[in-house]
């Protein structure tokens, strides 16, 4: 299994939560309009239908979180190496050591609440789910015992002899953490380019297409900036062909969700117009495009950065409507 970047790739992992929330919000008001326009008993169903989905949706919403918490800049990854990088077959009194959790107890939360959320459709998140909250468990426990052991130096007092004995478990804690980590984001990453195709396909058969478009639009840049920090980690050259069809498909995409917002601001005259969050999430993928292009221009890696940070702008606007 490859390693995933875990560095300018972070402002995507944070982002891919509020794509899944933000569609699943969406799907499940079109289910209620639906379930509302139906004769009683077929309502009813309806609204069961919804009410599975509705959990289903706070499930796997319940993973991203956990998942992106656990995947940031001073999560499991860098608590593990921490640790991992201390060798306690040569450590001594003398040594510098310790051992943290911290950043991890809320993903936890996260990850046991999405797991107590009833439901079949992600049996195989479930599997994964309760290896790795095996293994943040047996963390925790660890360091309630080691905590104070360490913060105050008493390993000096004992040359290290209770560390070296814990030091197994917590190892293989770590490294059996991490590796769930790796399956859950693989699996997470299946369901949820099934979920935002489904949901972009009912969206799209609604009237008002301001949703529609704004899913596609984080979509499409979420596709485009995922592709190039990938190759951005395999220290060739930059490759445009692909990304050029995801920049052109992006750059429609943002061209219609603005012309459909200021349509529909106009239209609205002194009623209620549409969120102006459409309109920066317009500019925001507008701005992803300039630095892409600005990328093929001089090859400035940094570049990417910058389509992070202006996507992740965008999403921010998106999870306002």
């Amino acid at each position: 299994m490859q390693e995933k970047n875990r560095g300018t790739a972070l402002g995507l992992l944070r982002q891919t939560a509020v794509v899944l929330l933000l569609g699943a919000g969406l799907a499940a008001c079109g289910d209620k309009e639906a379930a509302s326009t139906q004769a009683p008993a077929a309502g009813q169903q309806a609204e069961g239908a919804t009410t599975v989905a509705q959990d289903e949706g706070r499930k796997l919403a319940g993973y991203v979180t956990a998942f992106n918490a656990l995947s940031n800049e001073y999560g499991l990854k860098y608590q593990a190496a921490g640790y991992l990088r201390q060798d306690f077959s040569k450590a001594t009194a003398n040594s510098t050591l310790g051992f943290s959790v911290s950043n991890l107890d809320r993903p936890l939360d996260s990850l046991k609440q999405a797991r107590g959320i009833e439901g079949d459709r992600y049996s195989d998140l479930d599997a994964i789910a309760d290896r790795l909250i095996a293994a943040l468990d047996t963390l925790f426990a660890q360091h309630r015992e080691l905590d104070v052991y360490y913060s105050s130096n008493a390993y000096k007092d004992d040359g290290v002899a209770k560390g070296k004995a814990a030091d197994p478990a917590i190892r293989g804690a770590f490294e059996g953490a991490l590796a769930a980590l790796n399956e859950f984001d693989d699996a997470l990453g299946r369901h949820l380019d099934a979920r935002r195709k489904a949901d972009l396909d009912k969206l799209k058969s609604q009237d008002n297409k301001l949703p529609y478009y704004a899913l596609l639009n984080i979509q499409l840049g979420q596709d485009l900036v995922s592709a190039l920090v990938e190759q951005n980690t395999t220290g060739q050259p930059m490759v445009f062909e692909t990304t050029d069809d995801l920049a052109a498909q992006l750059q429609q995409a943002a061209t219609d969700l603005r012309n459909e917002y200021l349509r529909q601001k106009d239209a609205a005259g002194e009623e209620r117009k549409p969120a102006f969050a459409y309109d920066h999430l317009a500019g925001a993928m507008i701005d992803v495009l300039a630095y892409y292009r600005n990328l093929k221009q001089d090859g400035d890696a940094d570049r990417i950065g910058g389509m992070v940070d202006a996507y992740n702008r965008g999403v921010a606007s998106a999870n306002q409507l």
